[in-house]
């Protein structure tokens, strides 16, 4: 179970996953070993996933964004579906959905002819 100091220690990395430790420590009034036994915590039980790097994509020349509903066959083609987006670069996530389509993909690239 997580606390409301957790809870404000998320908040935190969530805006800023570079923040400094004694940042945090001050923000929510804690000493530093504090925070950082919280957070070892929080990342033991899988709370924090990882520390990630948030990519300006227009810097790098892909500023168009795509939602992409795609209807495939039975199941017997869904691993191979799967395989195939897994090897696309524009391709930045793949989720099963129910309803119209069976897949939604959300897809950064440079321009709409990619």
């Amino acid at each position: 179970m997580i606390d409301s100091i957790d809870v404000q220690i998320l908040d935190i990395l969530q805006k800023d996953g570079r923040i400094q430790r004694n940042r945090i420590a001050e923000k929510v009034g804690l000493t530093i070993p504090a925070v950082s036994e919280r957070m070892r915590k929080l990342e033991k039980k899988g709370i924090i996933a990882g520390y990630h790097a948030k990519v300006n994509n227009a810097a790098i020349g892909k500023d168009v964004t795509a939602f992409v509903f795609v209807m495939t066959s039975p199941s017997k083609k869904h691993d191979d579906f799967i395989k195939k987006t897994r090897e696309e670069n524009d391709v930045i996530e793949c989720h099963s959905i129910t309803g119209e389509g069976s897949h939604l993909l959300k897809i950064q690239t440079e321009n709409t002819s990619t």
